[in-house]
């Protein structure tokens, strides 16, 4: 039976790759999602409301399926699965591939009709694959990632700092807020966010996260968890009509049930 169990957990994590519905997943703190739990499966649903960056842009809430696995060597996060190299009480290694967070598509302006950049092609979400490091003291939790995109859509990198401080209220709820700092590199900005993706700016555009996560236990199997972020990419073209503003915001509200 254990043998089933860890070939199925395997085979999830295979499948999660080729997934259509990571499209959409929920960045979700790890310690929010499963806590101290190791060797579980949790799977959920949540439904989430983005305000982008993005000129003449309809992101209206949606449902977003939740997967959460965390194994001693594979783990499954939201977007981001990953392979632990070392995984310790302090100090965590892993190879990672995750879902992008941006993307850009002509079906989902407001106002097509006119507008400069409606016949711009749209930039997909791309799958990408790096390493991550993470450190966990008493004092909060620093994460450090490099990702690329290995599926040819830019061909883009960033690198990433997080901080995040967890909160045990009690035994039923968790709080979690959190800054990251990313840094995309010049091919991943003209992507995403230029108006003419094959000739962007030449910037390197940096995001500035300020996030914060909330889970509460309803019992052993049942969590119900919500969370929200607000961002500011800065060193971006200004002048390019593709980008309304500097700021965006993301909100989800949602559950999780524990299937083992």
């Amino acid at each position: 039976m254990n043998q089933l169990i860890k070939f199925s957990a395997v085979g999830l994590f295979a499948g999660l790759l080729t997934s259509a519905a990571l499209a959409v997943g929920v960045d979700v703190p790890s310690t929010n999602a499963l806590g101290n739990e190791s060797g579980h499966l949790r799977l959920g649903l949540a439904a989430m409301s983005k305000n982008p960056v993005y000129d003449n842009y309809d992101e209206e809430g949606r449902a977003v399926p939740l997967i959460f696995y965390s194994g001693e060597r594979f783990y499954w996060m939201g977007p981001q699965g990953g392979f632990n190299f070392i995984n310790g009480s302090t100090h965590q290694l892993s190879a990672i591939v995750e879902v992008a967070p941006d993307s850009w598509e002509r079906s989902e302006l407001q106002r097509p009709h006119g507008s400069p950049i409606a016949g711009r092609d749209d930039s997909d979400r791309s799958f990408n694959a790096g390493v991550q490091y993470l450190f966990k003291s008493d004092f909060g939790n620093v994460k450090l990632k490099a990702a690329k995109d290995i599926s040819g859509a830019h061909d883009g990198e960033y690198y990433e700092l997080d901080y995040s401080y967890p909160m045990h209220l009690g035994d039923k709820w968790t709080v979690v807020p959190g800054i990251s700092v990313t840094q995309f590199d010049k091919d991943y900005t003209a992507y995403y966010f230029a108006d003419n993706p094959s000739n962007g700016s030449g910037d390197e555009a940096i995001r500035t996260s300020f996030k914060l996560g909330v889970t509460y236990e309803l019992n052993d199997n049942w969590q119900i968890l919500a969370g929200a972020s607000l961002s500011t990419l800065d060193d971006i073209d200004e002048n390019a009509v593709i980008i309304e503003d500097d700021d965006e915001s993301t909100f989800y509200i949602g559950f999780t049930y524990k299937v083992f």
